[in-house]
């Protein structure tokens, strides 16, 4: 019975000790990106592009003073990275916003006065909402925060 607890405690802090310890900060996954945005620990911000992550340093084209510049790991307080778009997003907001108002609409219209494919109308209006916020959220980009841990 001693043997199965020793047995899970020590399962336990190897467990424990094995997380967090191959790398000092906590970077994305990839070496490149496009677009990031950059916050230092002194509040400075940087709009980069073509972002590289080195072993200890990054470097990166600002936006804002056309130069390349290399930083230091340890002075970044957080990256953000572009990680795609938000066209599925702002689709399902455009078709559920239409839809809505398309099954308002139909129910106004009087009984008598209905035409039999009312359903395929909203449908079709529910569609075209759900094409129109798609291509709204393409132009909307979706970014993910690294905070780095010293």
């Amino acid at each position: 019975m001693t043997n199965k607890f020793l047995l899970t405690g020590i399962f336990f802090l190897l467990l424990f000790f094995s997380f967090g310890q191959s790398n000092k900060y906590n970077l994305p996954p990839n070496q490149y990106y496009k677009n990031a945005k950059i916050s230092l620990k002194n509040f400075s911000k940087y709009e980069a592009k073509d972002l590289r992550i080195l072993s200890d340093t990054i470097s990166f084209f600002n936006k804002k003073t056309l130069t390349m510049n290399v930083l230091d790991l340890n002075k970044i307080e957080y990256f953000r990275i572009q990680v795609g778009n938000q066209s599925m997003k702002y689709a399902g907001y455009g078709s559920l916003i239409v839809c809505l108002i398309a099954i308002v609409n139909v129910y106004n219209i009087p009984q008598n006065q209905r035409i039999n494919n009312s359903g395929g109308i909203v449908l079709g209006f529910t569609i075209s909402g759900a094409l129109i916020g798609g291509l709204i959220g393409l132009s909307v980009p979706k970014w993910k925060t690294y905070y780095l841990n010293d």
